[in-house]
């Protein structure tokens, strides 16, 4: 909540209220102001924990990462590991070659001439 307090800092001093009482207030009267959390505070809310909600990958250019999990659960469905976003070029080989039917050669010559 540190934006939060970054953006809001001037406007409870105007008008004199703990930010609590003030988000009490105002939703009371119908005026929807609420703190939106920082990445760090969500990581450690109690229900993501509890849930095992962020899982850590390990990117082969940025290292571990937390990341999102599957949002649902169903208990007839076995959840899959998240991994990391693909590296250009990574399924160059698979999709020109065993999906479009090039051959080596046709892809190593796409390679060479930074097509692909």
């Amino acid at each position: 909540m540190a934006y939060f307090d970054a953006c809001t800092a001037g406007l409870f001093e105007k008008v004199g209220l703990p930010k609590r009482q003030m988000l009490k207030t105002y939703g009371i009267i119908g005026i929807p102001l609420v703190p939106i959390p920082s990445v760090a505070e969500v990581l450690e809310w109690e229900q993501t924990r509890a849930r095992n909600y962020f899982e850590t990958i390990d990117d082969p250019v940025l290292g571990k990462l937390r990341v999102p999990g599957t949002p649902l659960r169903l208990t007839s469905h076995r959840v899959e590991a998240s991994r990391p976003a693909p590296q250009l070029g990574e399924h160059n080989r698979e999709i020109f070659g065993e999906r479009l039917g090039l051959s080596d050669s046709a892809i190593d010559a796409l390679k060479r001439a930074g097509t692909i």
